[in-house]
Formats: structure tokens, sequence, C-alpha cells
């Protein structure tokens, strides 16, 4: 079986990684054709074909695919999208193609320029990565993040420096309340970690634009991990930072929980699970403790070797692969009668606490508030006879 991957940017690793994984652990011979491997600058990933240099070659893997899994959504069948390329055109007589979720529906809504309850809707057949993205599209079968454990074969390494050595790395500088997911509150996290470091608490290394391999490097000199503590899911920074046997600090919110647990197929879970308004308070008990950090990162080395091997997570896309084929069709979760009710207890609550929580704490909301409370202040000194 050919399958070959269509993305337009790196997505910070994520196709290249399941091609890999395919190669190394299945009979699957995989391809990943990208049109903008440099989409990042800097910050760059493994690749395989660039669709500018290697565009013969992509479309002959293209004609001859059995499958073509698109990882970000466009115009597959007309070449009026970014490759210029009518992909359906091009395959062969009962060759099938799918498409795999990487981002919420109205991120890619203003990205593709459609209704975001188009692409909810959309009839093909459809993958979904099992993090925050899973609970917005229902006719989505979830599919795991792929994580290459070959540092999880080297025992975890703890710096030898007088203080524990904290790793945050954010894609982006977006603030908390600037999107619903797309961050990781740098500015805020940053902010503690500054306030913490000269407190002579830890040393933080906080990195944006670091090639993947560098980032890499980075995090296996780290004592402690920040993944994501702002919006309610994890990435694969924590599965990266788990199988390194780092300490990794990342709020999950119920329904990532569940997600995570029902993926691996246990509730015990090694991250250390702290939002952003606890943050400071525990990383100055986990550095205050080193005999804690090790045993965290033991515990979270030996767990993603229990419950996330590469060659475990990878399978389910061959299942996927093999049914599609089969049949021309994924089957998604089952839905009941109850279905619309847990969608909004999965979807639709945590997105309206989220909106509740930024229109309160925004900071233009903040600056009115401490604006009026400054007032009130000097209103209750003059009133006492206290005022200048």
């Amino acid at each position: 079986m050919l399958v070959v991957h269509v993305s337009l940017t790196p997505l910070a690793g994520s196709p290249i990684r399941i091609v890999s994984a395919l190669q190394r652990h299945t009979s699957v011979r995989a391809r990943l054709v990208n049109l903008a491997p440099n989409a990042y600058g800097t910050r760059r990933f493994p690749e395989d074909l660039d669709w500018s240099r290697d565009g013969d070659e992509a479309r002959a893997e293209i004609a001859r695919a059995d499958v073509v899994h698109f990882h970000h959504w466009f115009a597959f069948g007309s070449d009026r999208n970014p490759f210029r390329f009518d992909f359906l055109g091009a395959m062969k007589r009962g060759a099938r193609h799918l498409m795999h979720w990487h981002s919420s529906p109205e991120f890619t809504a203003r990205n593709a320029g459609v209704d975001a309850s188009a692409l909810q809707t959309a009839s093909l057949p459809q993958l979904v990565v099992a993090q925050y993205h899973e609970r917005y599209y229902p006719q989505a079968l979830p599919v795991p993040l792929i994580v290459d454990h070959v540092h999880a074969a080297i025992p975890p390494e703890r710096s030898a420096t007088s203080v524990p050595h904290v790793v945050f790395t954010p894609s982006q500088s977006l603030s908390w309340h600037a999107e619903r997911w797309e961050t990781k509150g740098k500015p805020e996290v940053a902010r503690i970690l500054r306030a913490l470091e000269r407190r002579g608490v830890l040393r933080a290394s906080i990195e944006q634009e670091l090639p993947f391999d560098a980032c890499q490097r980075l995090r296996a000199t780290a004592d402690i991990v920040i993944d994501d503590v702002v919006t309610g899911s994890f990435h694969t920074t924590s599965l990266e930072a788990l199988s390194m046997g780092k300490p990794t600090v990342c709020w999950l919110d119920a329904r990532a929980r569940a997600v995570l647990s029902e993926l691996t197929g246990t509730t015990d879970l090694p991250i250390v699970d702290a939002p952003l308004q606890s943050l400071e308070r525990v990383l100055v008990e986990l550095c205050g403790q080193r005999a804690l950090l090790h045993r965290l990162g033991r515990y979270a080395h030996d767990w993603m070797r229990e419950y996330y091997r590469e060659e475990d997570m990878v399978a389910r896309y061959v299942r996927a692969y093999d049914e599609l084929l089969a049949t021309g069709s994924l089957t998604p979760p089952a839905r009941d009668e109850h279905a619309s009710a847990r969608d909004w207890l999965n979807a639709g609550l945590p997105d309206l606490i989220w909106s509740a929580r930024r229109k309160r704490f925004h900071p233009h909301r903040l600056k009115l508030a401490l604006g009026r409370s400054v007032r009130g202040l000097r209103k209750r000194i003059e009133k006492r006879g206290g005022g200048a």
C-alpha cells in the first residue's frame, strides 16, 4: 500500500512523524508532499518531498498512491488551490482520499475562506487529531499524535545546575486571551518564569524560533518542561517531553483528559496538570524537591514506553487505511440520543467558560477596572480628609 500525505506547511512536524512511523513499523510505503517546508522560518522540521523542488516525483507518487492523506483543507479536485494541481483528477482508479483535521473549525475556516459549519459537516472520510480538536469534528475518527521514541531509550539526564532548568518553547507570542486554542500564553507564562528566575527558584529557557532538532536538544537539558497551561489541551511538546523522562506541566480540561485516557487505555496520566493561575505555586514546589522531579521523570518515561508506544499508535492509521480501501469510508465514534448533550458539555461549555473568563480578564477591561478602583480609593481617602 502506498499512502501519500499532502500538507501546505510542516504542521509542527506532525505529518512527517506519521510518515516516518509508517515506514519504520508497518508494511505501508509512505511519502510526504509539502508545499511550503520553510513556512515557519527558522522553526524547521524534517521533510520528504518539497513541491517546488520535487514536483515531478511528487506528482508521480500521487498518481501511484492507494490513499492520498490531506492535512489541510483546500480544493482537492481542482487546480484552483495553492498547489495549482488537481489531486483527485491525478489519482488512479480505486484510490481513496481522506481529510485529517489539525486545527479548530474556526481557525481552518479563517485560513481557507470557508464557513466553519461546512467543515464540520463535510461528507468525505475524515480523521482528527486526538487532542482538543476531536470535540469539534463528530464525523471524524480520532487518531493519535505520533512521537518518535528514540529519546525514550536514553535514561533521563538531570541538570547539574544549582537550580532546576525549566524549558518553555511556544510557537507563537500570543497572550492567553488572543485565541481560544492557537496560543500557549507566552507573555503570561514568561512573566511567571522570569519572576521566579529573579528569585533564584529556577533557570528559564524561553525559545520560540528554534529548529526542531535544536528544540529537542534544549529539552534534553531540562528538569521541567512546560507545554500549554492556558487552553486545556496537550500538544506534541507534552508527549515528546514525557518520552524523554521530563516532568511536564500542562493543563488538561475534562475532555482532553478523557481523550488521552481513551487513547492510551489508562486514566493514570503522568502530566503535572496545572492551569496558569496555579503555575507559579506548582513550579516553586517542584523546584524545591529534586527527588520528586526525578520520580516524576522516571514515571513519565516508563508511562510513555508502556502506554504510548509508537508502533501501537501508528497501527491506528493503518487500520483506518485498510477500512477506507475496503469500504470507501471511515467509521466515526458512535453517536446516540445523548450525543448533542455531550457535544455541548465537551465543547460548548468549555468555550463559554473561556469566553466569560476572557471578557472578565481582557487587558482593556482590567485597565478600566483598575482605573475605577483607583478613583474609588481616592474618593474614600478624600472623604476621610486624607486627600492631597
